[in-house]
């Protein structure tokens, strides 16, 4: 299939056709045709033809990323989802100032999607975007950024840790618990800290990150925890502190963590 019969089949009303014509443009990376696989990235209805538009568009490389920066200020969710979906496969540098923008999407998809490429990127000039949206009121966009924020490792530890003195209880839990995911025995003493916290919520997440992290410092927070006057508290601690590994390497106390019940 020549180019221009290429670009004109996107257009054609069989779907496999049209996935037929992204691919052969992708694989022979016609550059003259980014234009048109970009145009109709944001057009296009079938998933799966829009799956191979995304394979062909990351496959002309920075050229793309641009066009793509564009699009995410289009006044279509859909359209600014599926830019955003494509850069994070590229994983170019170039986007990183524009996908931490899209964070705060307005569109709560968009913004999860940005959130996993900033993720996939680890680019740590990202991290304080990041860390800025710990304790969002919307689940799920929480369960992406914690899952983006442990893939930052160590270098996520101090912003989280200081977000345990954060005046919003809600930050302080989810900080708590990404601190858990991290599974850095670093965090223990913060996290022992915040055993006395005011809001019971912050109290518990930082107990069941305690059950998450090897080391002896934790083991010591879960033991404290079982003299905590609440009586919730006192019973997952003391089931944690129970299904502790005795006399375990820090290797083995990583691979063998215990299963934590919110009450």
């Amino acid at each position: 299939m020549t180019h221009q019969s290429a670009v004109t089949s996107l257009l054609h009303p069989d779907k496999n056709v049209r996935i037929r014509a992204a691919l052969d443009l992708g694989a022979a990376q016609h550059r003259a045709a980014l234009p048109d696989l970009i145009e109709r990235l944001g057009r296009e209805p079938d998933f799966f033809v829009r799956e191979n538009l995304t394979w062909a568009v990351v496959r002309m490389g920075a050229d793309a990323v641009p066009p793509l920066l564009e699009l995410l200020a289009h006044s279509d969710a859909a359209v600014r989802l599926q830019a955003v979906h494509t850069l994070s496969k590229m994983a170019e540098p170039a986007s990183a100032v524009a996908l931490g923008q899209a964070v705060s999407d307005p569109e709560d998809e968009v913004a999860r999607k940005a959130i996993f490429a900033l993720g996939q990127m680890g680019d740590l000039a990202a991290l304080r975007t990041l860390v800025a949206e710990v304790g969002h009121p919307d689940a799920e966009r929480r369960n992406t950024l914690g899952t983006a924020l442990v893939g930052f490792g160590q270098a996520a530890q101090a912003p989280l840790k200081a977000l345990l003195q954060h005046p919003e209880a809600q930050r302080r839990t989810h900080a708590a618990d990404i601190l858990g995911l991290l599974g850095d025995p670093v965090a223990a003493h913060a996290l022992t800290q915040a055993l006395l916290d005011d809001t019971w919520e912050v109290r518990f997440a930082a107990l069941s990150a305690l059950g998450h992290l090897p080391g002896e410092e934790a083991r010591q927070g879960i033991e404290q925890a079982t003299q905590l006057a609440d009586s919730r508290l006192r019973a997952v601690a003391q089931r944690l502190a129970a299904n502790r590994p005795k006399q375990s390497s820090p290797l083995q106390e990583r691979l063998i963590r215990p299963p934590i019940e919110r009450c």
